[in-house]
């Protein structure tokens, strides 16, 4: 019954989005290094999640997914149209992405 019960936990955690990305920061673009050389740099944006609940490893994938959202955020507040992913994803569920702005 207990094994039942923590798997039916784990379920619902690796389902859950933690991250609600804002509707202003729908048209912010996730791009490639190549992709913004013609485009004007702002600055970058430094994002930081939940990679782990108690004893359970959310996967990379997910969580890159959410930090993508938190920057894309931020971009907006920079007045970025676009993001580069600029580092990793660290070991503290923390990454950093270039924001640019690319359409006039």
């Amino acid at each position: 019954m207990k094994s039942a019960i923590l798997a039916l936990a784990v379920l619902a955690v690796s389902a859950c989005t933690w991250v609600e990305p804002k509707p202003e920061a729908a048209g912010i673009k996730l791009a490639t290094a190549s992709d913004v050389q013609h485009c004007e740099h702002l600055g970058n944006a430094s994002s930081k999640g939940v990679s782990k609940v108690g004893i359970y490893v959310r996967k990379d994938e997910k969580v890159i997914t959410e930090l993508a959202a938190l920057a894309k955020d931020e971009a907006y507040k920079m007045g970025g149209d676009t993001i580069v992913r600029s580092s990793e994803l660290g070991e503290d569920g923390s990454m950093t992405f270039g924001v640019y702005r690319c359409r006039l």
